[in-house]
């Protein structure tokens, strides 16, 4: 079993669209009418280009892995512990383990409680620093901080977690 850490590909061109991983109550919070920079933001990029290219720079899924290393061992054990249980019953040997349910949320969470802080050399980013976010009509003007990574949120909301054979 091998454990795929990656993001849903989608355009930042499309974030409130249907395939949009974003929240309904996200969606919604969009500007009526978005502004040039709201506009311009991301254009022809999807987010798996911003994840390979935030992962080059950062490493922020390695060092998500580091951190959570004993965790997902203990998952992958508890995994193998079921099918085990299983094959001894006469039942079929199926490993399952759905990192969807637990790793998504952890990721989701590492982001948001800036956990990535001083861990990763230049996180915090500037742009979190100055608190830029593209939810608002004036991304640049002056706001309090924000978390690195978590400027549209889309990012955050795109990755994915799986477990391959």
């Amino acid at each position: 079993m091998k454990l795929q850490l990656g993001f849903e590909n989608i355009p930042y061109s499309a974030r409130y669209s249907q395939q949009s991983p974003l929240t309904a109550t996200m969606k919604k919070r969009r500007a009526r009418r978005m502004s040039k920079p709201q506009q311009d933001y991301g254009v022809n990029k999807t987010v798996g280009q911003v994840a390979e290219e935030l992962e080059k720079k950062y490493g922020i899924i390695d060092t998500f892995y580091n951190l959570e290393e004993n965790f997902i061992v203990d998952k992958f054990e508890v995994a193998y512990q079921n099918a085990l249980d299983l094959g001894m019953q006469g039942k079929s040997w199926d490993v399952t383990w759905d990192p969807s349910l637990t790793l998504v949320p952890r990721f989701r969470q590492s982001l948001s409680q800036r956990r990535f802080d001083g861990i990763i050399r230049g996180v915090p980013t500037k742009a979190a620093q100055a608190g830029v976010s593209h939810l608002r009509r004036n991304p640049y003007s002056p706001a309090a901080s924000r978390p690195s990574f978590i400027d549209t949120s889309l990012y955050q909301r795109s990755f994915a977690a799986w477990t391959e054979k």
